[in-house]
């Protein structure tokens, strides 16, 4: 899908959730997720990404209960835009990132094990990459249905002529060098072209999880 619109005075909320690779109906966790958020006006920025968070926490925890499966969790990774001002925010290790005066910047932070052991000294981000705990989740929707789920939130951004924003699922950068995603994001393209450029590369770099991208381009 493409839209093109006016974000001027406007509230959008974007998003990509990611189901659990492997654990039992992730499908219907990330669905279920998806339908709980939305746009509310009258609240903060911050304040809306709070309800939504607690809102897919909870629509998860149903599923969880309906299909009485405790592993089903997804994903959250999500971009808000309040008139010219973005944020992001996320759970688990969908990402959002920025590309802007052609640098590519990872707005969100991955809550995996990998990760966590990085921020703690004990692994370089080379050597992460290359872990075998790189995809265990430290923080996701549906993990604690008895304490609220806390998502990480990046700096707000006032949005400029040029930016380009990706929201994407792992099987989108796993299969796509940073370096690559860069230099997509920053040709002179349609959003529609570059989300699909990307999905088709991820795909042929053999395509070992799902591709899901968001593509935001701010033309003026």
């Amino acid at each position: 899908m493409e839209y093109s619109g006016c974000f001027e005075g406007s509230r959008f909320l974007f998003a990509v959730c990611d189901g659990m690779g492997g654990e039992a109906n992730g499908e219907l966790a990330s669905l279920a997720a998806v339908k709980a958020l939305q746009v509310v006006e009258e609240l903060s920025a911050e304040e809306e990404a709070m309800q939504n968070v607690a809102a897919a926490n909870s629509a998860v925890n149903e599923v969880q209960n309906e299909l009485n499966s405790f592993h089903t969790g997804t994903t959250l990774a999500a971009f808000s835009i309040n008139g010219t001002e973005g944020q992001a925010y996320n759970l688990g290790d969908s990402r959002v990132y920025l590309c802007r005066d052609g640098a590519l910047d990872q707005l969100t932070k991955d809550h995996t094990m990998a990760s966590y052991l990085v921020e703690l000294g004990i692994l370089t981000a080379e050597q992460a990459e290359k872990n075998p705990n790189k995809n265990s989740l430290t923080s996701y929707l549906g993990i604690a249905p008895e304490n609220p789920v806390e998502p990480f939130f990046s700096e707000k951004k006032e949005l400029r002529e040029g930016d380009v924003v990706l929201l994407c699922s792992d099987g989108l950068y796993s299969m796509v060098s940073e370096e690559r995603l860069r230099e997509e994001a920053a040709m002179c393209c349609s959003a529609g072209d570059i989300g699909k450029r990307l999905v088709r590369q991820a795909l042929e770099a053999g395509g070992l999880d799902n591709v899901t991208v968001i593509v935001i381009c701010v033309e003026q």
